[in-house]
């Protein structure tokens, strides 16, 4: 069956009608079905399109699968890479640095041993892969994936190539028909009658598509909104639900839908006047919408599917034939377009756009209208005025371009050579085969469907992109052919582009980069196109529209208003030029052509002189103008350019070059006579030059015309690119010698002459005018770093630190210094020197006038301490004038500038690339040179960096006086040479002379550079310069006379090592600086009548004051040696005729170091050395503190004062004293006087963990072997950076997150210790409130509502005061633990009959709240007399009434007692309502508990004993800042202890208060009651005392205390219970408490065991305890004691009766016993310690052999665990029998309640998880972690995230900030937080290599963990590095801001100190 082109035309006809002009899931799918019937043959060839059958109308019709597959046969990868995707870079085998791999390719093939680099993909379709491109590779890259094609044997029919032939080139003319009739823009069709004629005039052709000849319209209209990438979703959510009515969701999905595809249409009416009115709402805000016919935007759509349809079939085969179909849509791209429509729109006005530039202050200032693409001019203000000046001038305008634009010149001989080299190449030939050469005349599809890119929207325009990528790019025979169309439709591209494009990130101009980077289409583009886009540039700058070579205009200048310089897109046309210039196989063909290189000329001489200034005298400017930035933002990327195209000459011939240099001196000369001002009006040549005769008149009578050009009083520009471009040539091209130089850039006359101008001047005086330009930079840029152009401003200081040392450093102020250097070696060396003196306006300083009539006295010797500077420069700088070429020229000055940079101090590498040329940080060589010059040191602490050192053996290379470096620069420079000089030879420092390094010239132009230190005005100036300051002539600045000495000494050092190693040459005729010296006698200079009239007198004369020149003197003396050395006559002869006053004696080496002897005296010697040494310690102690500072910004705890360090201590003394000292904020002493406290922070805190028993992962890593002591080091042994994978699959894959089921949430406290009064808090809190109120806009760090507020001294978050009202402790630990009764007799006996006494739990009902008896108030009241102060008690604790003493109170007492009482409740009630913020948390939910303020209050102080003891975890490794000590106590911080002993203080002070009457207290005293009968019933009866056996199914239930956090019940005891027993000992309380625990632990193990879980089978789980050898009575004890247990807790005999040892090993219970009750033993340490402080003596624990629980035993005086089973069998003592009896109730309370339905279980029995607490594993490789993370997907909208986030907790990848999971205006992020952790999180930004911190509404982000090879952060991934894990930084985040509660403070820190506008709830 043949096609059948009727009958698809006449489907694609009649579709819209047929659908009712609506176009939607069902329509599309039958217009997909309708062209895979035509390509099918009507499904007679269907099975080679869908194998499995035609699929049905319910699902996509597609053949390409979207799954990622690498694999690529026969063809280049072409993967397109997305922000964060990694690209690797081999430079062994990738022919340039734009030749890259991705992740898969890279792995599938072989670069071991090669030169890998690995960047970050910085923005989607950042470029694709060239695995299988030819020419990207310099050698075969043999990746797995591409593998050579061979096309199968049988063929495909002829009739379905036909179908699939017809079928996609009617498809392609369907698209065209549709879009030429498409708006170019949106703004055509703004009314009624152009949106009626505009339907009117499309219409598809009859005789194409048949029909009755009237295309069919059913009148009505479609409002469509397309998108723009600049408007924020909420703005357009909200406009268009406002504009249609429809509401917010409808709003929500028209945003949606815009965003994703790129338009959709918002409404649909034949009331035109209705949508109008729709639209103009939408453009009230700057939406972009049109209206069109429904007929003709359903049509668009169509295009919008079938644009997907050919992207699917290209990507596909036919059953082997892989590239049929892409070959197919390849062949029909390259037809002419057959048309089949009005085609009414082909060409169309072009409606500019004004908010893509990049100053937002300035406007384009478009005057409303179109640039007509057909030849129409566009008004650009500024433009006209150069032009009427010019015409006013008398000066004809141009009406046509310049030959030279137009003709194209006579190549090169050698570049008919390198073309015929090129063109032998295999890939050449290739591309070539099917070339088809672009003729505008006859116009192909593809040069349409180029063009009528920007009438497509978002996702058609990014499939027209992949289009044709996917066919004609990775199919070789037709890149070059769209290559080389897509050049001759570039400049209506870049018009579309740079002017009016809405969405210029889809443009299908980002094709270029994969074009023009191909050296066969960058090399035919630059032989047939490089005059275009010069054009393109010259238009774009002058006129602001794109235009022609021929349209060129000579007279046009750059706008005054300088708006052509701010449109930031036109910089993609320097980088694709930049592509194509150094791509290009043949770079002679631009740098060797004469008249492209006039082209470029052209272009730079726009911007020469450009954003001219002059010195402001008398008046500050008013407006510093920014012009400069504009001038800088385009000449950077020209620069770069004007560079590779000189770079080029150096491959051609020596005429070539020397025609190129002598075409751009002629247009430099031109312009600098003043032949173009009125062309430039505003640019800096504003007069005609200026000559007149001057000389030294002292040394020399001899006098030059020089060119006079007062820098401070002239307008004068930093701005030449011109001048550069020349120096480019001049350093790259073929002058052989100075005199052919010179000739070149000399002119007897200008050939032809300028019209209407005279040459008046000597060609040597035209080219010292020529060359003097930058001459005037180089001063102007002296003159503002001295200080002389202050009036004008900041901005000029800006413009010149930009132009020196950062932005045009290389491209500017190094070009200028090299203009200099050849305005000396060209022309006479007495005029050049002249006239850089008369530059620096120091001619009268030459002639001996030591004052200035224009500046002071100080800045006039800044100037001159500037020109020796320059000087130095001029003469030292010569890398680039000793002949060096290419990677030897490169090599070395990136040797230089390394060796510049680093000898000061070493800096990360971040730092020394700053200092560096970008061109040659990215030279490959850098690192490489790096490495061998200098040493890397790896960060240590978690605040460094890493560092880079210069190698000693490289200082020999430093200049001192480098042209970067400032004057303090100098002299660090200088004695970091010395102290390495001193170091090898062990010279004292400051007996070491620095000799200038010099390298010779000894051939080339610059031979006779150093010519002009042999002039009589050279030496002149070195004399008067020396006499000056030798002989005190200057009376102030005293420091910068030593300067000045200083440095002109160095410039006679050069000048006579100069002498030494000058080339010889017989056109010399100048006398060496040595011979001047000795010879040149001054007639009126001399300081001093009638001595020193000579340089060499003078030398002599500082040489000999040593004592007042010091090191100079040494200077002086090496010198005076070289002197000798080059000229012995002429020193002979000068020695003779000294006058006597000098009496320089023989002038031998020995004499001579006699006759500087140092002449100070012994006190005075010893003086000096005593202020060296102190000056040197103080420099030390300095450097300390700055490190100290450094390392420790960031951490989270602040430093205390050495006063409350003082305070805090656990001395030996008679007691601990709780904080003291003065207010901080009244500074006032606090006393009993008034009322003082601790500032403390209640927070949540969720690194409380139970063990997850059904988790194998979380079992094996809790029970870790090489972690059982939590109080020694980890035996981890310490990373090494970077770090190395042994498994790179799993290291490089993210951990797995604890679970949420298994983690509680519990308020902690956290304080920083400060103490203030509550008074003054009170204030600052209200002051607070004032701030706020004034800084509304501003996101406060703390949240007033929740009681916050910033500690005023270390800005700590807080939300509660603590009250002192205790005494100090005095209590020892030792007597707690060991003097009171012993456990057996007091549990036997003792405790009995306490409880009988106290009667509580005496009836058999539940124990509430009953009254408290007498014996419990007296027992209470005895122990806040014991522990508060006198005063506190008698005010808190006496009530009033006729039996207590305070009854004979006086009033005052009294009401000093009920305010101080009111006042305590007032604090008790805020801290209270604080708390209730907080509830306990479990797995997510919320566990109601009493809410009385004391229970909360007890649970939060056992909580944060919890949280201190499992921040310790682990805690003393190497950099812990811990001592490893005994246990746990000799590790604990000090502030953590007295946070304890506050917070205990402060919980015993509010249990107290429940003997108050006052009603303040009565739910106090309520909760104490209940709190002490149930604590007494749990632990000491069970069931039988808590509630009736039969109740078990009532809902008031007192939950088993092995149900409880048996801790949490001690420490709840250590308030309530034994302080209510009259002080019952403590250590029997934690006694039973501890085999409570271990009854807990063998119950839940036991359990486990039972129920068989599979990780009991797991080797490393059986093997724990394995090297010990327990006794089998130990394990016979301990069986007997588990199946007691389980036997009372109610598990079934028959599941006891095997022992358990069976299935698992006994010494592995033991041990996991072991290791669940050693927490239980760590923070009952620390609970202890907490109320005794005193007497604990760690180094009695070190004698005890055992592990961490022996000495934690030891130390409590706690029974054995092998004790405790023992006693189960020995019934014989009381104590026994009493403890079985117990821990049967125990069992059977826990029995009993297990019986409870489970409806009302809300409390469920596990055991803490006994490790280190780590949050998630990361991955060793964060650029690795990208290839897995590519593959995850959003659990929220099913995508990979654009932005993802890893939650740090649990391991859950999120989208951060995406619309796509927002939820009521809270990103997904925020929403995990509230399922995960509840009130914190914190997230890994992968892509942007951040740590996100939030909580409650507030958030930071943080640099992640991760450094690259160079030790430094890299937050946003600016760098594109490769990026390591640092473990050192990731445990630092983990245990110093998680496991030390320190989200808060640190939120608040940061916050606090910026402005923060808020916004975290979007994350």
């Amino acid at each position: 069956m043949k096609y059948d082109d009727a009958a698809l035309c006449r489907t694609l006809l009649e579709m819209p009608s047929r659908y009712n002009y609506l176009y939607s899931a069902d329509s599309e799918r039958a217009l997909l079905r309708a062209l895979f019937l035509s390509i099918s043959a009507n499904e007679k060839y269907s099975s080679y399109f869908f194998p499995h059958g035609m699929p049905s109308m319910s699902v996509p019709w597609r053949m390409h699968s979207s799954d990622l597959d690498p694999s690529h046969r026969g063809r280049p990868c072409m993967h397109q890479f997305e922000k964060g995707e990694p690209t690797y870079k081999c430079k062994d085998c990738a022919v340039d640095e734009t030749c890259v791999l991705c992740w898969q390719c890279f792995n599938s093939s072989d670069h071991v041993g090669h030169q890998v680099t690995v960047s970050i993909s910085q923005k989607d379709d950042g470029g694709v892969c060239d695995c299988g491109d030819p020419e990207a590779w310099k050698r075969q890259v043999t990746c797995q994936y591409f593998q050579s094609y061979s096309q199968p044997s049988q063929p495909l029919p002829e009739d379905l190539i036909d179908c699939i032939k017809g079928t996609i080139a009617r498809v392609l003319d369907y698209i065209l028909d549709v879009f030429s009739c498409a708006p170019q823009s949106y703004q055509d069709c703004k009314d009624e009658t152009a949106i009626e004629a505009d339907c009117q005039s499309f219409s598809l052709l009859p005789s194409v598509y048949g029909g009755d000849g009237v295309d069919k319209h059913n009148g009505q209209y479609a409002l469509v909104l397309w998108n723009d990438e600049k408007h924020a979703f909420d703005a357009v959510i909200e406009t268009v639900a406002r504009a249609t009515r429809r509401g917010t969701e409808y709003g929500k999905f028209i945003s949606t839908e815009v965003d994703t595809i790129g338009r959709t249409t918002v409404s649909t009416s034949s009331d035109l006047k209705r949508l109008i009115a729709v639209l103009s709402k939408f453009e009230s805000i700057a939406l972009a919408g049109s209206i069109r016919s429904m007929r003709d935007t359903f049509r668009e759509d169509m295009c919008g599917t079938m644009l997907d349809f050919l992207k699917d079939i290209s990507m596909s085969s036919l059953e082997g034939h892989d590239f049929v179909l892409r070959d197919a849509v390849c062949e029909a791209l390259c037809q002419p377009w057959r048309v089949g429509s009005t085609a009414t729109r082909i060409h169309q006005t072009l409606y500019p756009i004004a908010d893509h530039l990049e100053d937002s202050d300035d406007d384009l200032h478009m005057v409303a209208g179109a640039f007509n693409t057909a030849g129409g001019a566009v008004h650009v203000p500024g433009f006209e005025s150069s032009v009427q000046q010019s015409v006013r001038a008398g000066t004809p305008v141009a009406t046509q371009a310049p030959n030279y634009w137009t003709e194209t010149a006579e190549d090169d001989p050698t570049v008919e050579l390198a073309a015929r080299e090129a063109a032998n190449n295999t890939e050449w030939q290739m591309m070539n085969s099917k070339y088809i050469p672009p003729d505008q005349s006859h116009r192909l599809r593809l040069d349409y469907l180029m063009i009528f890119d920007m009438r497509f929207w978002k996702k058609a325009r990014v499939c027209i992109r992949d289009l044709l990528m996917a066919t004609m790019i990775s199919n070789l025979d037709y890149k070059m052919t769209l290559g080389m169309h897509y050049a001759d439709a570039y400049p209506d591209l870049v018009e579309q582009f740079v002017l009016a494009d809405r969405e210029p990130e889809y443009s299908i101009m980002q094709l270029a980069t994969q074009l023009y980077t191909c050296p066969t289409i960058a090399t035919e583009v630059a032989r047939l196109y490089f005059p275009v886009f010069a054009a393109i540039i010259y238009t774009l700058l002058t006129k602001g529209k794109v235009g022609s070579p021929s349209s060129v205009d000579f007279l046009t200048c750059v706008p005054v208003d300088r708006s052509t310089l701010k449109n930031s897109r036109v910089y993609h046309v320097y980088s694709e030029l930049e592509h194509i210039i150094s791509r290009n196989l043949v770079k002679q063909r631009i740098s060797c052509d004469n008249n492209k290189v006039r082209q470029v000329a052209d272009i730079l001489l726009l911007l020469e002189g450009s954003a001219p200034f002059i010195r402001q005298i008398n008046e500050h400017v008013e407006y510093e103008s920014t012009e400069w930035i504009s001038s800088f933002h385009i000449l950077t990327p020209l620069s770069k350019l004007a560079r590779l195209i000189a770079s080029g000459c150096s491959e051609g011939s020596p005429a070539s070059s020397q025609q190129s240099i002598r075409s751009i001196a002629r247009i430099l000369t031109a312009w600098a006579l003043g032949y173009m001002r009125d062309r430039f009006p505003s640019n800096e040549v504003a007069d005609e030059p200026k000559f007149d005769w001057c000389g030294c008149d002292d040394f020399s009578t001899e006098a030059y015309n020089i060119v006079r050009f007062p820098v401070e009083f002239y307008i004068l520009s930093m701005h030449h690119p011109l001048h550069s471009f020349l120096t480019w040539f001049i350093e790259f091209g073929h002058a052989e010698s100075p005199e052919k130089l010179k000739s070149l850039m000399s002119f007897a006359l200008l050939d032809p002459p300028m019209p209407g101008r005279a040459v008046d001047y000597e060609p040597e005086e035209m080219l010292r005018l020529m060359l003097d330009y930058p001459l005037r930079t180089l001063v102007v840029v002296a003159q503002i770093r001295a200080g002389l152009w202050v009036r004008n401003g900041y901005t000029l200081r800006t413009h010149e630190l930009h132009y020196r040392d950062t932005t045009m450093r290389e491209n500017g102020y190094a070009r200028d210094i090299f203009g200099v250097q050849t305005l000396m070696t060209t022309c006479e060396p007495s005029a050049v020197m002249l006239t850089i003196i008369d530059r620096w306006s120091l001619m009268g300083w030459l002639k001996g006038s030591v004052s200035h009539n224009v500046f002071d006295e100080v800045k006039h010797l800044a100037v001159m301490e500037e020109f020796l500077h320059g000087m130095i420069v001029l003469l030292c700088e010569r890398k680039r004038l000793i002949g060096l070429r290419g990677l030897e020229l490169n090599a070395a000055l990136i040797r230089r500038e390394i060796v510049q940079a680093l000898c000061i101090e070493p800096m990360p590498f971040s730092d020394l690339v700053k200092k560096v040329p970008e061109y040659l940080t990215a030279d490959e060589q850098f690192e490489n040179i790096l490495r061998e010059t200098a040493i890397h040191k790896a960060p240590e602490g978690v605040n460094d960096v890493g560092l880079y050192e210069l190698k000693d053996e490289y200082f020999d290379q430093v200049d001192p006086y480098f042209f970067h470096y400032t004057a303090t620069q100098w002299d660090e420079a200088e004695t970091a040479i010395k102290k390495v000089m001193h170091k090898k030879s062990k010279v004292p420092v400051d007996q070491i002379v620095v000799e200038p390094r010099l390298v010779p010239i000894t051939s080339g132009p610059f031979t006779r550079l150093g010519w002009i230190v042999g002039t009589p005005e050279f030496a002149q100036m070195i004399y008067v310069t020396l006499g000056n300051v030798a002989f005190k002539r200057l009376s102030h600045a005293p420091s910068l006379a030593e300067s000045l000495l200083t440095l002109t000494l160095y410039l006679c050092h050069v000048a006579v090592l100069e002498d030494q190693i000058a080339a010889p040459d017989p056109a010399r005729s100048l006398r060496t600086f040595s011979y001047n010296a000795c010879e040149l006698v001054t007639k009126d200079l001399a300081p001093v009548d009638g001595i020193c009239q000579t340089i060499l007198e003078i030398l002599f004369y500082i040489k000999k004051a040593k004592s007042e020149f010091g090191q100079s003197s040494l200077v002086a003396e090496r010198i005076i040696q070289i002197i000798k050395t080059n000229e012995p006559s002429a020193y002979r002869q000068s020695l003779e005729s000294f006058t006597e006053s000098v009496e320089p004696g023989e002038p031998n080496d020995v004499e001579m170091n006699e006759a500087g002897e140092d002449e100070e005296t012994e006190a005075e010697k010893k003086k000096r050395l005593a202020k060296e040494r102190q000056a040197k310690i103080l420099a030390e102690f300095k450097q300390k503190q700055q490190s100290f500072a450094d390392q420790n910004k960031d951490d989270i705890e602040e430093e205390e004062d050495a006063s409350d360090d003082d305070m805090m201590e656990d001395g030996n003394g008679e007691s601990w004293k709780f904080p003291s000292g003065g207010c901080i904020l009244c500074r006032k002493p606090t006393n009993d006087s008034q009322l003082y406290g601790t500032i403390g922070l209640f927070t949540e805190s969720n690194v409380f963990r139970q063990m997850p028993f059904d988790s194998n992962e979380m079992m094996v890593d809790g029970l870790n072997a090489d972690e059982a002591e939590l109080d020694r080091p980890s035996l981890t042994p310490a990373a090494s950076f970077p770090p190395q994978s042994k498994d790179p699959k799993s290291d490089n894959s993210i951990g797995k997150g604890f679970p949420n089921e298994s983690v509680i949430m519990e308020p902690v406290v956290v304080s920083c210790g400060h103490i203030i009064h509550l008074t003054c808090l009170q204030d600052y809190k209200d002051e607070i409130q004032t701030r706020h109120r004034g800084q509304i806009t501003r996101n406060p760090p703390e949240d007033t509502s929740m009681n916050e507020f910033l500690c005023p001294l270390c800005k700590s978050l807080n939300n509660a005061f603590f009250p002192l009202l205790y005494k100090n402790l005095d209590q020892s630990l030792t007597k707690e633990l060991s003097d009171g009764a012993e456990f057996s007799e007091w549990f036997a006996g003792d405790v009995w009959k306490t409880i009988t006494n106290m009667k509580v739990c005496s009836e058999g009902g539940r124990a509430g709240a009953a009254p408290l008896s007498d014996m419990v108030v007296r027992n209470i009241r005895a122990s806040a007399l014991h522990n508060m102060s006198q005063v506190h008690y008698q005010k808190a604790m006496i009530p009033p009434g006729p039996h207590f003493p305070g009854a004979f109170m006086s009033i005052e007492d009294r009401r000093g007692m009920s305010r101080e009482l009111e006042t305590l409740a007032k604090i008790n009630s805020d801290n209270a309502k604080v708390l209730d913020r907080f509830p306990r948390v479990c797995g997510g939910l919320e566990v109601i508990r009493e809410r009385s303020l004391l229970q909360r209050l007890l649970n939060t102080y056992s909580a944060t004993i919890s949280s201190a003891e499992i921040y310790l975890r682990g805690a003393n490794g190497a950099g812990s800042g811990l001592d490893v000590g005994a246990c746990i106590l000799d590790q604990v911080p000090q502030r953590t202890m007295t946070l304890l002993r506050t917070l205990r203080a402060y919980a015993l002070q509010v249990a107290s208060f429940s003997i108050q009457e006052d009603k303040s207290f009565h739910e106090v005293r309520a909760a104490y009651s209940m709190a002490l009968n149930q604590q007494i019933g749990k632990l000491f009866f069970g069931q039988e005392c808590m509630y009736d056996k039969n109740s078990v199914s009532s809902p008031d239930i007192v939950y088993p205390l092995l149900m409880e956090d048996i801790f949490g019940f001690l420490a709840d005891s250590s308030i309530i219970m034994i302080p209510a027993m009259g002080g019952a000992d403590l250590h029997n309380i934690m006694t039973l408490c501890y085999i409570a625990q271990v009854v807990k632990v063998i119950y839940h193990l036991g359990d486990q065991i039972y129920r068989d879980r599979e990780w009991i089978h797991l080797p490393e789980i059986q093997a724990l305890g394995s090297e010990e050898r327990l006794p089998q009575s130990t394990l016979k004890n301990m069986n007997i004691f588990l199946c007691f247990v389980l036997a009372n807790c109610g598990d079934d005999p028959e599941n006891l009766r095997g022992s358990p040892f069976v299935v698992f090993p006994g010494a592995a219970i033991y041990t996991m016993i072991n290791r669940f009750t050693l927490p239980f033993l760590r923070k009952a340490a620390l609970l202890a310690y907490t109320s005794s402080p005193m007497e604990y003596n760690g180094d009695a624990l070190l004698d005890i052999d055992g592990d961490e629980t022996a000495r934690l035993l030891s130390l409590l005086k706690l029974p054995t665990i092998d004790e405790i089973f023992a006693s189960l069998n020995r019934c014989d003592l009381e104590q026994n029998v009493r403890v079985k009896d117990v821990i049967t109730r125990w069992c059977r309370h826990l029995e009993l309640t297990n019986r409870r339905p489970q409806s009302l279980q809300s409390v469920r029995m596990t055991l803490e998880y006994p490790g280190i607490l780590r949050l998630l594993r990361l991955p060793l490789s964060l650029h690795a972690f990208f290839q897995e993370i590519g593959r995850m997907k959003c659990k929220n909208c099913g995508n990979s995230p654009g932005e993802p986030a890893v939650c740090l907790f649990c391991g859950e990848l999120v989208c951060c900030q995406e619309y796509c999971c927002r939820s009521k205006e809270c990103g997904e992020c925020n929403q995990h937080m509230e399922k995960c952790a509840k009130y914190f999180g914190v997230f890994l930004l992968i892509k942007k290599s951040s740590i996100l911190y939030l909580r409650r509404n507030q958030g930071m982000f943080a640099p992640a963990p991760y450094l690259d090879v160079h030790g430094e952060v890299d937050q946003y991934l600016k760098r594109g590095r490769p990026l390591f894990l640092s473990q050192k930084r990731y445990d630092h985040l983990i245990r110093n801001v998680w496991l030390q509660n320190g989200f808060a403070s640190q939120i608040a820190r940061r916050i606090e100190a910026g402005v923060d506008v808020g916004g975290w709830q979007s994350m």
